[in-house]
């Protein structure tokens, strides 16, 4: 009988894909991406951890092919909106902000003249 391997990055990997998947997109939507950083850390841990396992069931010393793959898809889908949500979201905050100076200075010409002058003082 064929001795179990260990898995336990695998079964890491896993985890961290489920919990990034299931929860990162939606509290990175109703937080407006604050949260997101801290999900895209979690997903690169996890893609890391579940190469990682890969490497060492491909040597042999180690098991849980299934968990680390399903671990890396799920952390590199839980990845997409988080990325997305910051993106545009400092899309928006940067529309919002140009807009704000525009309206101070009248139009845009003026922010691009003044705004050098501004920080020189």
């Amino acid at each position: 009988m064929e001795e179990k391997k260990p898995a336990g990055l695998a079964i890491a990997s896993m985890v961290l894909g489920i919990v990034s998947f299931a929860l990162g997109g939606c509290l990175t939507l109703f937080t407006g991406g604050i949260l997101g950083f801290v999900f895209i850390v979690l997903s690169i841990v996890g893609i890391i951890l579940g190469a990682v396992a890969l490497k060492k069931v491909k040597d042999g010393v180690g098991g849980g092919k299934g968990m680390a793959i399903a671990g890396i898809i799920l952390n590199v889908l839980s990845l997409i909106p988080s990325i997305l949500v910051i993106v545009l979201g400092g899309a928006i905050l940067g529309a919002g902000i140009a807009d704000g100076i525009a309206e101070g200075f009248g139009d845009y010409s003026a922010v691009v003249t003044t705004l050098p002058t501004f920080f020189i003082k």
